[in-house]
């Protein structure tokens, strides 16, 4: 387990990096990322969705919010994220199909 202190670094760096490259989708979805380990799943959706305005074919944070979605138990958005992926991003991609499938069942 990461010792949130360095998650909370990581953040505010990430946080400082926003603003000198607002187009990076990267920087959003790894900001993203260290949110959901805070816990902050709502400020980490936020992101999640900046990075796929920026690069909507951008599968990680597509895949990323689903999971989110999932444990904030609200299947049908997490299922629209997952069929997006592969309609959209990757059609063959057979983590996407498994997820899907485990959501539809």
């Amino acid at each position: 387990m990461i010792d949130p202190v360095y998650l909370i670094k990581a953040k505010e760096i990430l946080t400082s990096l926003v603003p000198l490259a607002p187009n990076d989708p990267k920087i959003l979805y790894s900001l993203g990322v260290i949110e959901a380990r805070l816990g902050e799943f709502d400020n980490s959706i936020k992101d999640f969705d900046k990075a796929i305005e920026l690069k909507q074919n951008y599968k990680d944070p597509h895949y990323s919010k689903a999971l989110i979605l999932i444990q904030l138990k609200q299947r049908g958005k997490a299922i629209n994220e997952l069929e997006f992926i592969l309609k959209n991003i990757n059609p063959e991609d057979e983590l996407i199909k498994a997820q899907l499938e485990k959501l539809k069942s």
